[in-house]
């Protein structure tokens, strides 16, 4: 995707990228070996469709090999506590998510019910807190 960008950007043009760099790096306190090993099948199931859940660590490489300089590199991660909009984000997700890790035979029924009861138990614990995945976002422009 760099290198498409790249051929159709002219030169001084501005690429602006937020992306991963370390998914395993969310948060959910107190923590549990049940989110732990949620995410971790989350992961997995994106490298074994050939996807990079921590790809932000070799962006700015793949920028400045297809022609651009890094202007800024901003770390990106937000805190959600239970009853924000923010906490509705891995509700959302994991509704849509555990039962394709289920499907796809990296947890099974039971993980997916204990991540559940231990996520409820969250979102009752005045608290509990969760932080997103770690990103960054890059600024760069076409040389």
């Amino acid at each position: 995707m760099v290198g498409q960008v790249a051929r159709r950007l002219k030169r001084g043009g501005v690429f602006v990228i937020q992306d991963y760099f370390r998914y395993e790096g969310i948060t959910i306190a107190p923590e549990c070996e049940a989110f732990r090993r949620v995410f971790r099948a989350v992961c997995k199931s994106w490298r074994v469709r050939g996807g990079d859940p921590d790809v932000g660590c070799r962006l700015p490489g793949l920028l400045h090999h297809a022609g651009f300089d890094i202007k800024e590199i901003t770390p990106l991660v937000r805190l959600a506590r239970p009853g924000s909009t923010l906490w509705e984000w891995p509700d959302t997700f994991f509704d849509i998510y555990l039962p394709a890790l289920v499907k796809m035979r990296l947890i099974t029924s039971a993980h997916e019910r204990a991540f559940r009861r231990e996520w409820a138990k969250r979102s009752r614990d005045p608290g509990a807190f969760f932080t997103s995945p770690p990103m960054i976002e890059i600024i760069a422009v076409k040389r």
